[in-house]
């Protein structure tokens, strides 16, 4: 038997009785505690996926920024070496090559320094929005993984997304 006196941590005897109150506050103090670290687990989730996005974000435009260098050296390449063609022969069939190499070029550089990956994840939001609500024109949603897949089951993924199936979207439809 361990006593106050062998022991530096305060022993609780039998006979002594400690206030309700201080129990349950105690017990609401672990158990607010305990209720805040999951919250904490998805801000801080939350947080490194938004971070991750910004990066994947970042690295498509870096990307369009890189191959624009590219697409310019090689469309003046072959500016140049039409040009000594057609200097050369006379013929111009040197410089057709410029048509589809400048018309890829500004899709690129609109993609590198226009608003295109605005206007890219505006369009992102409204099919997701759309496939949220059933599908355009009341189709099969085309996200929900395949039943095979190993990941996650369909009415899981509902909930994740809180999707409604085609099922309840006609019967809601068919009540208004």
């Amino acid at each position: 038997r361990i006593t106050s006196r062998t022991c530096s941590l305060p022993c609780r005897r039998a006979d002594s009785k400690q206030p309700e109150q201080a129990l349950r506050k105690m017990g609401q103090t672990l158990s607010n505690a305990a209720d805040s670290v999951p919250k904490k687990m998805a801000d801080n989730q939350k947080a490194v996926m938004l971070k991750q996005r910004e990066l994947q974000l970042a690295v498509t435009v870096a990307q369009a920024r890189d191959n624009l260098m590219w697409m310019g050296a090689a469309g003046g390449l072959v500016a140049l070496a039409g040009a000594i063609n057609l200097k050369r022969t006379g013929s111009a069939v040197g410089l057709i090559p410029l048509g589809p190499i400048t018309f890829v070029s500004c899709y690129v550089w609109d993609l590198a320094y226009g608003n295109k990956l605005q206007r890219v994840l505006a369009s992102a939001g409204d099919i997701l929005e759309e496939e949220r609500r059933g599908g355009a024109g009341g189709h099969a949603m085309r996200f929900v993984p395949p039943l095979n897949n190993l990941m996650i089951s369909k009415s899981e993924y509902e909930a994740i997304f809180l999707v409604k199936s085609i099922a309840d979207a006609k019967d809601a439809k068919e009540k208004a």
